[in-house]
């Protein structure tokens, strides 16, 4: 064959690989019945065989608009009947209130604002601190069980932790605000109001010695360099276990405050 037949021959076996992947994508669609003859407009009498009803479906496919503006009317939803404590008091989520932390023992807008400010420096620094560890190591990746050790027994060091990758330091997340609850649960029940009275009611009726302090302010300054080192955006189980930190600071103070122990040892 010619050259002239070899790339015409070229040419027709590429098309019908590209049609026959195109049919593969349902890109292009192939005909199920043959139909005979132009489209033919419809009429009031019923088609006489099959091919005249598809080429009156031809017609009007070629004659309606590709857009067509309808008018839907809008019915208001319909109310579901709420039973139960939702019914008496809203939703569920609603029944996880928190309770007010008083004026005299909360924050100033003034104060909250300069120490968002002074947060996210420090959270611009250990980015840079990270970037220079990961320059010339291979990150770092504790599980559960190792975090809960480091908390334990140790203080939060500011070049170990930027040696930790993202899943890691969210392990931390996890791990800081659990114990953190754990604490609180533990020290709960002995600031409930059934705690036994003293005879001098100027003392507080629970013990809040300088150990439990010094284990509170260890775990709060683990959960406050989970922070420093967390990265942006949030997954979703991060903002969960941010929302129970929240929840566990402010019982935390308000257990605090009504003991008499706002001030710790």
């Amino acid at each position: 064959p010619t050259l002239l037949e070899s790339n015409s021959q070229v040419l027709l076996h590429g098309n019908s690989d590209d049609e026959a992947a195109d049919r593969d994508l349902q890109i292009q669609q192939e005909a199920c019945l043959p139909v005979c003859g132009e489209p033919l407009p419809p009429t009031d009498e019923f088609p006489k065989d099959a091919d005249e009803y598809l080429r009156q479906v031809q017609w009007e496919r070629l004659h309606i608009p590709s857009t067509v503006d309808v008018d839907i009317p809008v019915k208001p939803p319909k109310q579901r009947k709420r039973r139960g404590v939702a019914a008496n008091q809203g939703s569920l989520l609603a029944q996880f209130d928190e309770a007010d932390v008083p004026p005299d023992v909360s924050y100033c807008p003034e104060w909250a604002e300069d120490v968002a400010a002074a947060f996210w420096q420090l959270r611009l620094h250990c980015d840079q601190v990270r970037e220079r560890v990961f320059a010339g190591a291979t990150p770092s990746r504790l599980k559960f069980d190792d975090w809960r050790g480091q908390c334990e027994h140790r203080r939060p060091a500011t070049r170990f932790l930027a040696a930790q990758d993202f899943v890691s330091i969210n392990h931390l997340v996890v791990v800081a605000v659990d114990a953190l609850v754990d604490f609180y649960e533990h020290l709960s029940p002995s600031m409930a109001p059934t705690a036994p009275a003293v005879e001098d009611d100027s003392k507080p009726a629970i013990v809040f010695d300088a150990g439990k302090a010094q284990v509170l302010d260890q775990l709060c300054e683990w959960a406050f360099a989970a922070l420093t080192f967390i990265e942006m955006p949030l997954i979703d189980d991060t903002q969960y276990q941010l929302q129970r930190l929240r929840r566990t600071c402010k019982k935390i103070i308000l257990d605090l405050h009504s003991s008499g122990l706002a001030e710790l040892p």
